[in-house]
């Protein structure tokens, strides 16, 4: 039994917010006799920043009594911990949108920053934040760094070229527990043509709480983000790429928007951007793990459950994950990305031996490494 593996099922199966008494039962008889390691389990929980989640899913499912008292007392401790954290970025963030309102400027907020002010989870202690994320109009960022700058906010030092990527530097704040990333655009540059910024603005909700004015991503949208930004910056192109906080989100936006969902538009933005079988993928995962019903019309194909197979296979078998590494970056969107290239079969092909053949050697320059150490292999 692969440990590891078995660990990431039983976290998904506890954040899940779709379940019946079967799965509950289920749940409490693995808990009860010990059939998964809950060091192994919190350990990755830890991994991918879902651990106050953990608790909070054991507790929506009645289930944290049966824990040791370890686990338990560790679990509940960070979920008080976080929760504190995130009340404390909430006042901080109506701080900030106030600011920003008073400078004439209604800001976007998305990610974990829109879920503070319109939560979709049980409790706002269920989700770890590294950061508020805000999407202002170009035209408007100026007017909206002076805005914070008044507020005692400062531009940390920056290790990349703040005009090219798609956020300025952070802004910090001495007594603060969270830096502010205030957005050009929503989504990293490599990404953002799928669902240009200008189309989230078009469609965007207002909203107001209490005396702050703001928007937030359509649902649609809503969904598009997360799993494009899960796809760029948790293991890209990794076999292992699942991960769950991306996939309880997904699922818990598809319960609170059934019905304002399209789906279908979804589907075809994907598709022409050659990422159809990505979206399947994420679907299928957050279907199976998540107890999320599949949504009418989005039935994964070939590709989106082989993707899923690998990527699991891949968690439970180290061999297949090696493998897979390699095959994945022959994908049509790493090949087009990496050379430029045009998605035509020719060319597609062309570079992709291309490809091949650059590998290749790398690896055998891996493998005889510097011309004295290949001398050396022939040395008696």
């Amino acid at each position: 039994m692969n440990i590891y593996y078995h660990g990431f099922k039983f976290i998904c199966r506890c954040l899940a917010p779709y379940y019946d008494e079967g799965d509950i039962l289920d749940i409490r008889s693995q808990l009860a006799q010990a059939d998964v390691s809950m060091e192994w389990v919190v350990n990755i929980a830890n991994d991918y920043f879902v651990t106050p989640g953990l608790w909070s899913g054991l507790k929506s499912k009645g289930l944290e009594t049966l824990l040791d008292e370890e686990p338990f007392r560790y679990l509940h401790t960070l979920h008080a911990m976080n929760l504190e954290r995130n009340t404390h970025l909430r006042h901080q963030l109506i701080e900030a949108v106030r600011a920003l309102n008073s400078a004439g400027i209604k800001p976007l907020l998305f990610k974990g920053s829109g879920q503070l002010l319109q939560p979709i989870h049980n409790d706002i202690g269920n989700r770890i934040m590294s950061d508020l994320d805000i999407l202002i109009p170009l035209e408007q960022i100026p007017d909206a760094i002076n805005a914070l700058i008044d507020k005692g906010y400062h531009e940390a030092d920056a290790k990349y070229a703040t005009q090219k990527f798609h956020h300025l530097p952070p802004l910090m704040r001495s007594g603060d527990y969270g830096p502010i990333e205030l957005h050009r655009q929503a989504l990293h540059n490599e990404i953002s043509h799928v669902l240009p910024t200008r189309k989230i603005w078009e469609d965007a909700r207002s909203n107001m709480v209490d005396d702050i004015h703001f928007f937030l991503p359509s649902p649609t949208h809503s969904i598009l983000i997360c799993m494009l930004h899960s796809q760029k910056f948790n293991n890209q192109y990794d076999p292992r790429q699942f991960n769950p906080r991306a996939l309880q989100d997904l699922a818990v936006m598809t319960m609170c928007y059934s019905e304002e969902i399209d789906w279908s538009s979804i589907r075809c933005m994907m598709k022409d951007h050659g990422l159809n079988y990505l979206a399947g993928s994420h679907l299928l995962s957050a279907h199976r793990l998540m107890g999320m019903p599949l949504p009418s019309g989005m039935m994964p194909g070939f590709l989106s459950r082989l993707l899923y197979i690998v990527s699991f296979g891949s968690m439970n078998w180290s061999i297949v994950e090696r493998l897979s590494r390699r095959v994945l970056k022959l994908s049509a969107h790493q090949i087009c990305r990496h050379y430029g290239c045009s998605r035509q079969l020719l060319p597609l092909t062309a570079y992709r031996i291309k490809y091949l053949l650059s590998y290749c050697k790398r690896l055998k320059l891996r493998v005889l490494g510097s011309p004295i150490k290949s001398a050396m292999l022939f040395i008696p």
